[in-house]
């Protein structure tokens, strides 16, 4: 009879520590109990797989702190696979950090491209380069939707831009 809030309030603690989670199935009425061990939550922002044995599709699921290099081993992997072509799946993908959309666009942009440029007020232009990297010069498509925010519209645009990638 209480909210997720406040479930997560009673379920979140120290690390390591332990809490017993009462679990009742809806359609048996049985109630038990789940001991669980309090601990970090890693979530994944890259998916893959392959397609036809010739392409890799990649689902970026947010622009988070460690994107960049899950992007950077999927991709490796992919072509390891035979990838020859790529699918970046930015559809419902609502952004992250910037420094996560250059990261991303580093890896499939020339060295030394601008990726995006902020303009706050009073304050001086803050522009942001592509980064030195390998230089794929394998084809790539991105995939966008009305819900492709922040991060993914800045990723997307910059890739289309240098023809690197076609939009759809």
């Amino acid at each position: 009879g209480m909210s997720l809030e406040e479930a997560q309030v009673l379920i979140r603690g120290k690390k390591g520590t332990k809490v017993i989670l009462e679990i009742k199935r809806p359609l048996t009425g049985s109630v038990f109990d789940v001991p669980i061990t309090r601990d970090d939550i890693t979530t994944r922002a890259v998916y893959y797989r392959m397609l036809y044995g010739v392409i890799g599709y990649i689902k970026l699921r947010f622009f988070g702190e460690n994107t960049g290099k899950e992007l950077d081993n999927v991709i490796s992997n992919l072509v390891r696979q035979g990838a020859e072509g790529f699918i970046l799946d930015l559809r419902n993908n609502g952004g992250g950090y910037i420094s996560s959309a250059l990261e991303v666009s580093s890896q499939i942009l020339s060295s030394g491209s601008k990726v995006v440029s902020v303009v706050e007020r009073n304050s001086p232009t803050e522009v942001f380069i592509s980064k030195p990297n390998l230089n794929i010069e394998y084809p790539f498509i991105v995939l966008i939707n009305r819900n492709s925010a922040s991060a993914s519209e800045i990723t997307a645009a910059s890739l289309q831009e240098y023809g690197r990638s076609i939009l759809m």
